[in-house]
This record gives C-alpha cells, structure tokens and sequence, in this order.
C-alpha cells in the first residue's frame, strides 16, 4: 500500500498545479479544465502500474503545457495569485517548462489534442 501511495504523488502534484494554472483562466475555460482534469483523474484512479503511472503523469504535464500557452498564462502572475507556496512555479515541475505537446497549437477542440 505504501507505495501504491508513493506513486500517487506525482498525480497529486500535477492535480494540485492544474488547479493552480485554472485559477488565471476566465471563468467558463477554468470551470471547464477543472471539470477535464477530475474526469481524466477519476477515470484513472485504479491504475497501479508505475510505468503507466508515470506516462499518465508526464502526459498530463504535457497538457497543461499546452494549455498555459493557448492562454498565454503566465507563471509570474500565477505566483500572484497563489504565492510562490506552490513550489511548482520556475521548477522542473512547473508545466511551462515542460515539453510542448507534440500535436502542437491543436485543432479547434475543447480539450488539448491527444
């Protein structure tokens, strides 16, 4: 159980961040990606392979890469909303430095391209 525990981390870290970046979006985009990230997050919630874990987690990054720059969100302004408690802005976790999705500026859908 403890490291079944230990591999959610990384999904609480990028759940947490998610809401984060939701937080700078208009109303209706951040009800919408809220409602996104729980679906994919629930839907999810049995996995107990690391491997597959992980590919969720880094796919996850990638999407909320993507996001950030559809809205051309900024991370100096997320830290003045959330403060830099959130120990994700300007780290190697922080979604702005993670890789650009490959399908790259997406074709007109709601959500990012799979």
């Amino acid at each position: 159980m403890a490291s079944n525990m230990n591999m959610r981390h990384p999904t609480i870290q990028l759940w947490r961040s998610i809401l984060r970046w939701t937080r700078l979006m208009p109303k209706a985009q951040s009800d919408y990606y809220r409602r996104y990230a729980k679906e994919h997050l629930v839907n999810h919630l049995d996995e107990d392979e690391e491997d597959r874990i992980d590919f969720l987690v880094k796919k996850g990054h990638e999407h909320t890469a993507w996001i950030v720059k559809k809205y051309s969100l900024d991370s100096s302004k997320l830290r003045e909303v959330v403060g830099a408690r959130s120990g994700l802005v300007g780290t190697d976790k922080d979604p702005v430095d993670a890789p650009s999705h490959p399908g790259g500026g997406g074709g007109g859908g709601g959500g990012p391209p799979d």
